[in-house]
């Protein structure tokens, strides 16, 4: 504890140091004035914030009743109204998303604050649908999830997008995988939507795709599976809004591969007509296993000299002498950025540098990342941005499973803790620091130019042309091993290897959209858009090993004496159309209908187009004269109904030969994949219905929302008859599955008042997921008759299987399962009795049983808790609390360490557990237990802000300075038997296993933000 508190004394010492020069580069690169003028008669000045964050909120609009004097805040927030009368007015205070405000003020009153609270429902927010200029979210027959990054950014600091997504939007899933810092997690929208292919949603910056990756990076995860997720390259500071679109029904216009969803993040830009403003942010903390001791489980075994049973806790025999198996990871960063414009410019500047050490020595990041956008505005119907974004980075990640520290701790069945290797499986702690070396080198580049044009006031049209470029250059060293540390390796071993693996990815992107806004009549309007898109994705890889280095200190390929290398080159092209028309009446009424058009060049040579239809309505019912109930201050009743699809993996539906050496060394082709000419794309449709509510003049704000999906078409591998010819399996649209489920949201502002405001969010989501058919690839049939598909699990236990079965979620566990058991005096097992399943109502002797459902591996049942309590308007305490619910994942840990290994006390003691249990460890044919309940509840995040009084924040020059202390993942309420139940194999989609993965560390971090 204390080491872990000297780290953190020594970044804040840091933060200080650093918070100290950037105030003497901002003074020298601004200037200030020196007091300020003394308030004139007749003239009213202050400052509109909101009331939460004490942000400034620019572009408020003020007015004095009565009178036609008014105008709008600053980029300070700011306003000056002249030319008042009277000893007294009424300023009436209006922003897009917050609440109304009359405040009756002095004439001549020259530090006037008003607070703006947000509307816990917000109608009129423009949301990104893919059509020119957005969409107003009263229009939308469909639910979007917004989260209000800027705003969130300041209360509760976070370093990747990913965190800033968890918990804050009902039916997102995020996933982390590992704890270590670098890598990230798989994120699924509304449960399973595939049955064989990607599940992530598309992922958009600033109207462009990007690279949406989620197993980049060197292979430290076993199988060859990387662990880095591309969304975390993105800065978390330079981001204005992230928006979430669920589903089929939302996301209709993006067409072909939209299925899984859409992640629209949209970054900062600046204002025309404002002074440059500078932010300017310094965070220091440090990450930690915490109680390793406690959860890492001891060794059992027999002494190998007195043959006597004895138990070893590695973890705290190691830091007993001094050589801690995990470190306490320092954190760092320093974000600068720089926003503002002029008459008909905009510009946004940042730069960034982060360095974080993850609670393994072999874990650590440094980034830099740079952004610049840039608005151009040379006449009322012409605006131009360009956007450009740059990442450089290097990531060093530690072995999550094999050669890594927690797995030589807790599989070793080696209790000689006085011999060399002190206990552990094949050797001490600081050689697996040497020889486990796996590191990405990254430059990731995204580039866009917006071009919108309004050749008539009712005719807006747009372009945009993107590029995301992605080199990763991942290596694994095992190097030259030599004096005392060759004990450990054999003579092969020891001689090192090293595996490179260069992949370049570059996704197009090319959008054309152009709408018409009509008046029909008084109270009827039309709206139609069309749209044309391109899109690109071109991936190469470059693989190369070499084995048996020839000397100490060499660390490339040319220094290895058997080297093999590989080249391959994917691309995937879709081209689409749209057309949409939307009416609304009276701006209460909107009904929009709209179809999409795809090509894909994944998809079988035998099919041509798909095409993707699109109905909603929206109904402001509130609005509507009839309309009399004063405790709802806003009620909108929606619908939608959508269509989009999944294309194939990229040469699916192609008959691929591979090269061979025939005798004589020859070069040759034999047969690879078949292909499938007739290979469809997945096609998924979507019903949505749902409301929003606000009450008590819209403190209460609820949205409530109903989906029915269904994936048809979905595509399966089929095993191919040996006398066909070609080896394998055949990818065939054979499968369909359904998801269902609600979705609430809440936002309270239980409180606002000068002296305190009280936020309070609230979401949760039920997912039922369900396989409906797969009898065209089936491989086998249930005893309820059902049809299933069987395929390998990489939980490596005696029966225990993944299945898509009709009837069930996609990608179940299914195996036996042990209801009863007994066991004689020297703790053997016996009388072993396992459900019936639909063979039996009555327990049947394991040998005949049946396989049975054992649990789904993604949750039934997600929510979070948020709070933000603010106390005279300076000191702010955020929190939030998420949980998951009715699913299992495979515990390998166990099952290695008590059935496979006999490490684990319950192999040597087994009286003192649980019949059952026993049986399982005892047996090499069930091991039910393994598939283990997931569920958690979690402290995720932790906050106090204050922000200080403008006097102090001006000692520096400041115009506003913050501090926060922030903590996350500060507590797990789980019944998981091992580490972490977010801590779990990555590279299958459904089938999610944890062996001694690094678990999410707890961490505690402070940032000093200032504004100039």
């Amino acid at each position: 504890m204390g080491a872990r508190f000297g780290a953190i004394r020594e970044w804040m010492g840091a933060v200080t140091g650093w918070s100290g020069r950037c105030s003497v580069v901002a003074v020298a690169l601004l200037s200030f004035t020196s007091g300020a003028r003394a308030q004139q008669p007749g003239v009213v000045s202050g400052r509109v914030v909101d009331a939460t964050s004490h942000e400034a909120i620019a572009g408020a609009q003020i007015s004095v009743e009565g009178t036609r004097t008014g105008g709008l805040t600053d980029s300070q927030g700011r306003f000056r109204l002249p030319g008042l009368t009277g000893s007294t007015v009424v300023l009436r205070v209006q922003m897009l998303g917050f609440r109304e405000v009359k405040q009756t003020t002095r004439v001549g009153e020259a530090a006037v604050s008003i607070s703006l609270s947000q509307s816990a429902v917000q109608l009129d927010q423009i949301i990104v649908t893919g059509t020119p200029g957005g969409t107003q979210k009263r229009a939308l027959g469909n639910s979007v999830s917004r989260v209000q990054v800027a705003q969130t950014q300041q209360l509760t600091p976070v370093v990747q997008v990913q965190s800033m997504i968890n918990g804050r939007a009902a039916g997102v899933q995020v996933a982390p995988g590992t704890g270590m810092v670098g890598a990230g997690p798989r994120i699924r929208i509304r449960g399973a939507s595939t049955l064989s292919l990607s599940d992530q949603p598309l992922i958009y910056v600033d109207g462009i795709r990007v690279n949406n990756d989620v197993s980049a990076g060197p292979t430290n995860q076993g199988y060859g599976s990387g662990s880095i997720s591309r969304l975390g390259d993105f800065n978390p500071d330079d981001i204005e809004s992230i928006e979430i679109l669920k589903g089929p029904a939302a996301a209709t216009l993006y067409g072909t591969e939209a299925t899984n969803g859409v992640i629209q993040i949209i970054t900062k830009k600046g204002r025309s007509d404002v002074p440059a403003q500078w932010d300017i942010s310094v965070r220091g903390g440090s990450n930690w296993f915490s109680n390793p001791a406690g959860r890492v489980p001891e060794n059992w075994g027999l002494d190998p000299k007195t043959k006597q049973l004895i138990h070893v806790n590695l973890v705290q025999r190691e830091a007993d002498r001094g050589t801690p198996l995990f470190r306490n990871g320092a954190l760092k960063d320093f974000n600068m950025s720089v926003h503002g414009g002029g008459t008909t410019t905009r510009y946004f500047l940042s730069g960034k540098y982060e360095g974080d050490q993850g609670i393994d020595v072999n874990n650590s990041v440094w980034r830099y990342s740079f952004r610049s956008n840039l608005g151009f505005a040379p006449s009322p119907k012409w605006d131009i941005n360009a956007s450009l974004g740059y990442v450089k980075a290097s990531i060093g990640l530690a072995s999550d499973i094999g050669n890594g520290v927690l797995f030589n701790t807790m599989f070793s069945t080696n209790v000689d803790t006085a011999g060399p290797r002190r206990g552990f499986r094949s050797s001490p702690p600081e050689v697996f620091h040497k020889t486990g070396r796996a590191n990405e080198g990254l430059d990731h580049f995204t580039g866009s130019i917006v071009v919108q044009n309004k050749p008539l006031s009712w005719i807006t049209q747009r372009v945009t042309l993107g590029l995301d470029q992605t080199t990763e250059v991942n290596t694994t060293i095992t190097p030259f091993i030599s004096g005392t540390d060759a004990q450990f390796f054999s003579a092969t071993s020891a001689l090192g290897n090293e595996s490179r693996n260069d992949v370049g990815t570059t996704v197009n992107t090319v959008d054309y959209g152009i709408t018409a806004k009509t008046p029909l009549n008084k109270s009827l309007t039309a709206s139609s858009s069309f749209g044309l898109q391109y899109f690109r994705r071109v991936k190469d890889l470059f693989t190369a090993t070499g084995s048996q280095f020839t000397g100490p200190g060499l660390t490339t390929l040319t220094g290895t004496a058997i080297t093999h290398a590989t080249e391959d080159l994917v691309q995937n092209v879709t081209v689409g159309s749209f057309i949409q028309e939307e009416l609304g009446w009276q701006e209460r009424l909107f009904v929009t209908g709209a179809l999409r058009v795809d090509n894909n060049s994944a998809f079988g040579k035998d099919f041509k187009w798909v095409v993707y239809p699109k109905a909603s309505a929206s109904w402001v019912v509130n609005e509507m004269p009839f309309w009399h109930f004063s405790a709802i201050n806003t009620f909108r009743l929606r619908a939608a109904f959508g269509a989009s699809g999944h294309q194939p993996d990229a040469f699916a539906a192609l008959r691929t030969f591979q090269p061979v050496t025939v005798s004589g060394g020859v070069g040759g082709v034999t047969p690879q994949f078949v292909g499938n000419p007739l290979l469809r794309p997945e096609r998924g449709r979507e019903l949505e219905l749902g409301m929003e509510a606000g009450l008590l003049k819209d403190r209460l704000g609820i949205d409530f929302t109903f989906y029915k999906s269904h994936t048809d078409d979905a595509i399966l591998l089929k095993p191919l008859a040996p006398s066909g010819g070609f080896p394998g399996s055949q990818y065939v649209n054979a499968g369909s599955l359904m998801n269902t489920g609600e979705e609430l949201q809440l936002k309270f502002k239980a409180i606002q008042s000068d002296a305190a405001s009280w936020d309070v969010g609230f979401n949760i989501s039920n997912n039922n997921n369900k396989v409906l058919d797969v009898a065209s690839a089936a491989s086998g049939i249930d005893d309820n008759g059902a049809h299933y598909i069987k395929f390998p699990s990489n939980l490596d236990t005696p029966g225990v299987h993944l299945r898509h079965e009709e009837g069930y979620a996609a990608g179940s566990y299914f195996g036996h399962r042990v209801v009863s058991a007994k066991m004689d005096a020297k703790g053997i097992a016996y009388d072993v009795m396992c459900d019936g399943g639909f063979v039996s109502t009555s327990p049947l002797p394991c040998a005949s049983a049946p396989d049975v459902y054992l649990g789904r591996t993604d949750p039934k049942i997600e929510g979070a808790f948020t709070s933000s309590l603010t106390l005279f308007k300076r000191l702010t305490i955020s929190s939030m609390v998420d949980w998951k619910t009715g699913l299992v994942h495979g515990d390998n840990d166990t099952t290695v360490r008590c059935a496979l290994f006999h490490n684990c006390e319950a192999w040597f003691n087994p009286l003192n557990f649980d019949p059952i249990f026993v049986a399982q460890i005892q047996s090499s044919s069930w091991h039910n237990f393994a598939a283990a309940d997931a569920s958690f509840l979690k402290i995720r995040e932790v906050s106090v802000s204050y922000l200080f009084q403008e006097r102090v924040a001006k000692r520096i020059g400041a115009g506003m300075l913050r501090l926060t202390v922030a903590g996350s993942n500060l507590h797990t309420w789980s019944k998981w038997p091992s580490l972490d139940p977010e801590s779990y194999f990555l590279i299958n989609t459904f089938d999610k296993w944890s062996q001694t993965f690094t678990p999410t560390p707890m961490s505690v971090s402070f940032t000093i933000n200032a504004t100039y």
